[in-house]
C-alpha cells in the first residue's frame, strides 16, 4: 500500500546516487587543469578568481553529483549576465565565467552521463537532444563564423548533458525541491533589480521608449519576461498541489516574480504563460480557470498600460521613443531568412550563421534550426518539443495512477506546463542556446520526466 505523504515525507526511501567513476576523475582533472592553464597564461586575476570558482564547483560535482548540479544552478543565472563581458582572451577565445561552466558541464557532466548510460539513455528528450547537436556539429562546415558556431552547439549540448544530468540524478521528492528551490534562489537578484526598475523606471538602455521596461540586469527584457514565465508556470502549480513546509516562502516568491514580470511588458512572456497555466488547469488544477480570469482583470485594472502593449501590434514597427509594432519586425526577419533554406536545405547554413549574416537573431527557433541545420535539423527539433510534451503528459498519467504524492505529481503537471510555454515561446523568440532561459526550461521538464520512474518506484 503507498504511503502518505506526510508519512512518506519524514522517511522517503530513496535509491543511492551512482558515484562518479574513473572517466568522470579524468575529465574533472583534466579540465581543472586546462582551467588553470588558461588563467595563469592569460595573467588576468579575473579569470584566476573565475578558476577557482570553477574549479570548486568540479570538486564538490565529482564529490556529490546532485549538489555540485545545484550548486551550478544557483551561480549559473548570475553567471549568464556575464556572457557578454570578458575576464581577458586567449589566442582570441574570450574567458568568462559562463564558458568555463558551459565547457564543465559538456567534459564533466558529459563524462558522468557516459558513466551512467543506462539511467541517463531513459529520459525520453535525450535521443532526439543527442540528434539535434550531431546536425548543428555537421551543419558547422558551412558557417561563415566557426568561433561562433562552435560556441552555440556547446551551449546546445549543454543544456542536453544539464537535462541528462538533472533525469539520472534525482532519486526521490527531496532531490526535486532541493533543484526547484535552486532555479527560483538563483533569480531573486534579477527579480529585485526588475522590480527596482519597474517602480523607479530608470532605464539606462530602453529609457526613451514609450514603456519604461525592466530588464533585471539581462541585454533585454524578452529575456527576463520569459525566464520568468517559464519558472511561474512551474511554481504555481508547485504552490498549488503540495504541502511543503516553505510553501508561503514559494507563495511569496510568486508575488515578486509576477511583479517582475508585469514590468518587463513581454507579451511573449505573457501570453504563454496564460496558455501554460489553463493547460495545467485543465489537467488538474481547476482552480486555475477561475484565478487566471481574476489575475488578469486585477493586473488590467492595476495598470492600465499593460492592454497599451497590445495596442501596439496595431501601430508602425519601433522607431525612435516607440516599441512600435515588433511582431512586424519578426515577421520581416522570419520572410528575409525563410529562402536561404533552398540553397542549403539538407544541412543548412551552419550553426550561427543567421546572427553572423544579417546581424540579428530570427526571434523564431523554428526560423533559426531550418535555416542553419536544414530540414533534417528541423525535423530533430520538432521531434525534441514532442518528447518534451510527450514525456511530461506520460509522467503526468502515470504518477496519477501509481502515486499519491503530491510533490510528483506538482511536478509532472508543471512540468507539463513548462513544456507548452516552450513550444509556444520558441515560435518567436531565441531561445535554443541561451543556457540560462533553456537550462531553466530542460531542468523543470527533467524533473517532470523523472516522476515517471519515482512514482513507479
Amino acid at each position: 500500500m503507498l504511503t502518505s505523504y506526510p508519512a512518506a515525507l519524514a522517511g522517503a526511501p530513496r535509491r543511492a546516487i551512482t558515484l562518479p567513476r574513473s572517466l568522470t576523475w579524468l575529465a574533472a582533472l583534466a579540465y581543472s587543469a586546462g582551467l588553470l592553464t588558461a588563467a595563469l597564461l592569460s595573467g588576468s586575476p579575473k579569470a584566476l578568481a573565475a578558476t577557482a570558482l570553477l574549479v570548486g564547483l568540479t570538486a564538490v560535482f565529482v564529490v556529490r553529483p546532485l549538489w555540485g548540479v545545484v550548486s551550478v544552478l544557483l551561480v549559473h543565472q548570475s553567471a549568464d549576465l556575464w556572457a557578454d563581458g570578458q575576464f581577458d582572451s586567449l589566442a582570441g577565445l574570450k574567458l568568462n565565467l559562463t564558458t568555463g561552466i558551459t565547457l564543465m558541464i559538456v567534459v564533466v557532466g558529459g563524462a558522468y552521463v557516459v558513466e551512467n548510460w543506462r539511467s541517463a539513455r531513459r529520459a525520453p528528450s535525450l535521443w532526439p537532444f543527442i540528434a539535434l547537436t550531431a546536425l548543428a556539429v555537421v551543419s558547422l562546415v558551412n558557417t561563415p563564423s566557426v568561433t561562433l558556431g562552435v560556441t552555440d552547439v556547446m551551449r546546445l549540448a549543454q543544456i542536453g548533458v544539464l537535462y541528462a544530468l538533472v533525469y539520472s540524478l534525482v532519486r526521490s521528492r527531496r532531490d526535486i525541491e532541493l533543484i526547484v528551490a535552486a532555479l527560483l534562489i538563483a533569480v531573486l537578484g534579477v527579480i529585485g533589480v526588475a522590480i527596482e526598475q519597474t517602480i523607479n523606471a530608470e532605464r539606462s538602455s530602453l529609457g526613451m521608449f514609450q514603456f519604461d521596461r525592466a530588464t533585471g540586469g539581462f541585454p533585454g527584457p524578452d529575456a527576463l519576461g520569459i525566464v520568468l514565465g517559464v519558472l511561474l508556470c512551474f511554481a504555481i502549480p508547485f504552490a498549488l498541489g503540495t504541502r511543503l513546509v516553505w510553501r508561503w516562502l514559494l507563495v511569496a516568491w510568486i508575488a515578486v516574480a509576477g511583479v517582475a514580470l508585469v514590468g518587463s511588458y513581454t507579451r511573449t512572456g505573457w501570453l504563454t504563460l496564460i496558455v501554460g497555466l489553463l493547460v495545467i488547469g485543465v489537467v488538474r488544477y481547476r482552480i486555475l480557470l477561475i484565478l487566471i480570469p481574476v489575475t488578469l482583470a486585477v493586473v488590467v485594472l492595476a495598470v492600465p498600460s499593460t492592454v497599451q502593449r497590445f495596442n501596439d501590434l496595431n501601430q508602425d514597427p519601433a522607431h525612435e521613443g516607440h516599441y512600435g509594432n515588433t511582431f512586424s519586425q519578426r515577421l520581416s526577419l522570419w520572410r528575409t531568412n525563410l529562402p536561404k533554406v533552398n540553397q542549403s536545405p539538407v544541412i543548412g547554413h551552419g550553426f550561427a550563421s543567421i546572427g553572423e549574416q544579417e546581424g540579428s537573431l530570427t526571434h523564431s527557433d523554428y526560423v533559426r534550426t531550418v535555416v542553419e541545420t536544414g530540414i533534417l535539423g528541423l525535423l530533430a527539433f520538432l521531434a525534441l518539443l514532442a518528447s518534451g510534451v510527450g514525456g511530461a503528459i506520460g509522467a503526468v498519467r502515470r504518477t496519477n495512477r501509481l502515486s499519491d504524492d503530491r510533490v510528483l505529481l506538482a511536478t509532472a503537471v508543471g512540468g507539463l506546463g513548462v513544456a507548452v510555454v516552450y513550444v509556444l515561446a520558441s515560435a518567436d523568440s531565441n531561445l535554443l542556446t541561451k543556457t540560462v532561459m533553456n537550462g531553466a526550461v530542460w531542468t523543470l521538464v527533467a524533473l517532470a520526466h523523472s516522476t515517471s520512474r519515482l512514482a513507479a518506484d
